[in-house]
């Protein structure tokens, strides 16, 4: 994630804010794109109750209209959701993100130093795993 988050310089952030490029953000939406799509696939070929308008059949499962609309409707609402949650990780600072917790909703100190010592550990984390 260190290499999607600019330099953190005074003129890349603002209130916490920083920012971040949409070719270094492209392979975290692509999974999401993914995940998007089997919304889209499970619900074209297992639905819960089969449409009444059917397109096409692969094999013997019949492809109806219904289906692909509810399917299409969850994915994107999947995606949606996954780009603002992109859009808060990459360009929110985890330091101001706790400093923030502790002075607006009153989080404790020790609750909120704790969250920032895991976030700390996050890419080391990723780091072991990759291995």
């Amino acid at each position: 994630m260190a290499a999607v988050i600019s330099s953190g310089s005074d003129d890349d952030c603002y209130c916490g804010i920083r920012r971040c490029s949409y070719s270094a953000s492209a392979p975290y939406f692509a999974a999401f794109l993914f995940f998007g799509f089997s919304f889209v696939w499970l619900q074209a070929v297992f639905p819960e109750e089969r449409g009444e308008t059917v397109l096409f059949q692969i094999g013997s499962l019949p492809i109806a209209a219904e289906n692909i609309e509810i399917g299409l409707s969850l994915g994107l609402r999947a995606l949606v959701f996954a780009s603002w949650s992109l859009l808060f990780v990459l360009t929110t600072s985890p330091t101001a993100l706790v400093l923030s917790l502790m002075e607006k909703f009153k989080l404790t100190p020790v609750i909120g130093y704790g969250l920032m010592a895991a976030y700390q550990f996050l890419p080391q984390l990723h780091d072991e795993f990759s291995r």
